[in-house]
């Protein structure tokens, strides 16, 4: 019995780990993660007073909150990287490779640890 659990605890863990980001809802100051079946994960993201969600892929989760860009995980952990907004930035969007904060005419990306990649001029 006792291999059973053990066996059944990896696998859960295994199945957590590998968990996709399918979409997320915004329920007053949570952030609801949900699979990519539609299932509410039971994990979430808060959202400071004045934050908001500027996007998310199926790996990340991206908070403007002030002149940051938060970087959550698809658990809605804080992975404590982020992207410094200069005043008059925002995040454009979110892909599955990048961060694209606009600035001006300039369209910035960043990885997923913050680091800058590059940049267009649009």
């Amino acid at each position: 019995m006792k291999n059973l659990w053990i066996i059944l605890f990896m696998f859960l863990s295994f199945v957590s780990a590998s968990a996709q980001i399918g979409e997320i809802k915004k329920d007053g100051s949570l952030l609801r993660i949900y699979n990519e079946n539609g299932v509410n994960t039971g994990m979430y993201v808060y959202l400071n007073s004045g934050a908001e969600l500027s996007g998310y892929n199926s790996k990340y989760i991206v908070v403007t909150d002030g002149n940051l860009a938060r970087i959550y995980d698809s658990t809605g952990s804080n992975t404590n990287n982020y992207v410094y907004l200069n005043a008059g930035c925002y995040v454009k969007n979110v892909t599955p490779t990048a961060i694209l904060v606009k600035e001006g005419s300039i369209t910035r990306y960043y990885d997923f640890r913050g680091n800058y990649l590059q940049y267009t001029n649009d």
